[in-house]
C-alpha cells in the first residue's frame, strides 16, 4: 500500500482571526497519508486478527454483581448509538 501526498494550507492564523501570529501558521505543507479505507480493508483480510475481533454489538455484565463490563468498541454505547442510527435511516 503507498502512501499519497497532498499539500495542506495551514492558515490557522486567518482562521482565528489573528493578525500577529507566527510565520509557520500561514505556510503550505505537504501531507503524507494513506487510504484509510485500504487500511481498514487490510487489518480485516488479516487471519491474525480473526479471533481477536469483535464482529457483533454485544452487553457482558459481571456474573458477581451485575455491573456492565466495558471491553472493546464493540460493546460501548457508541456502537449501539450506530447500529440504531443505521437501522432507523434503513427503514
Amino acid at each position: 500500500m503507498h502512501y499519497k501526498r497532498g499539500q495542506q494550507n495551514n492558515d490557522a492564523a486567518g482562521k482565528a482571526g489573528v493578525n500577529d501570529a507566527a510565520p509557520w501558521m500561514y505556510d503550505m505543507y505537504d501531507v503524507w497519508y494513506r487510504d484509510l479505507h485500504q487500511v481498514i480493508h487490510n487489518i480485516l483480510a488479516t487471519s491474525e486478527y480473526k479471533d481477536e475481533m469483535d464482529y457483533v454489538l454485544y452487553w457482558e455484565y459481571d456474573a458477581t454483581d451485575d455491573k456492565r463490563c466495558w471491553q472493546g468498541v464493540m460493546s460501548g454505547d457508541w456502537a449501539w448509538e450506530e447500529a440504531v442510527l443505521v437501522f432507523l435511516m434503513s427503514t
